[in-house]
C-alpha cells in the first residue's frame, strides 16, 4: 500500500514535470510588467538553461508589482548580489525566458528566497524607435527651417 502511494506521487511529479529527487533552489524577482512572460518558461544564464519559472503573483504589499518565482535546478550555479533577471525574448515569435545577468566583480552570493532585481528587454519597436527618434528629429528641424 505505502509503495503505491510513493509510486503514484511520484508519477503525478513526473508528469507535471518535476523531480522530486532533484535539489531546486528557489528565488524571486520583481516586475511592473512580465511582459507574457507565463509559468514554465526557462531561466538561463549566456544562454543555457538552468531553471524555470515556477510562479506569477501580484505582490499584495505593492499595488502593481508582480513577483516571480523561479528555480534552480543545478548546485554549481551561485547568483552574485547585484545580479539582474531580465526578461528576455527567446524568438521572433514571442516566446519568453529569463535570462541571468550575473554581477561579475560581487563577493557575495544571495542566499536562497532571495529576491533579485528585474528588468525587461526593450522590444523590437522601443529599438526601433531609438534609432529612429535622431532621425526624425533632423527632419523636423529640416521642416521648420
Amino acid at each position: 500500500m505505502l509503495a503505491a502511494i510513493a509510486v503514484l506521487f511520484y508519477g503525478y511529479n513526473f508528469l507535471k514535470g518535476e523531480d522530486i529527487f532533484q535539489n531546486h533552489r528557489q528565488y524571486y524577482s520583481e516586475y511592473e510588467n512580465v511582459d507574457g512572460l507565463t509559468k514554465d518558461n526557462p531561466v538561463q544564464i549566456s544562454g543555457f538553461k538552468v531553471g524555470k519559472v515556477n510562479s506569477i503573483a501580484f505582490d499584495p504589499s505593492k499595488p502593481g508589482v508582480l513577483v516571480v518565482g523561479w528555480t534552480i535546478e543545478d548546485d554549481m550555479v551561485k547568483i552574485p548580489k547585484g545580479s539582474v533577471a531580465r526578461i528576455v525574448n527567446l524568438d521572433l515569435l514571442g516566446s519568453k525566458a529569463i535570462q541571468l545577468e550575473l554581477k561579475k566583480d560581487a563577493l557575495i552570493n544571495i542566499e536562497i528566497h532571495d529576491t533579485l532585481h528585474g528588468a525587461n528587454q526593450n522590444s523590437l519597436t522601443d529599438e526601433f524607435n531609438v534609432q529612429l527618434t535622431p532621425v526624425r528629429d533632423k527632419e523636423i528641424g529640416r521642416a521648420h527651417v
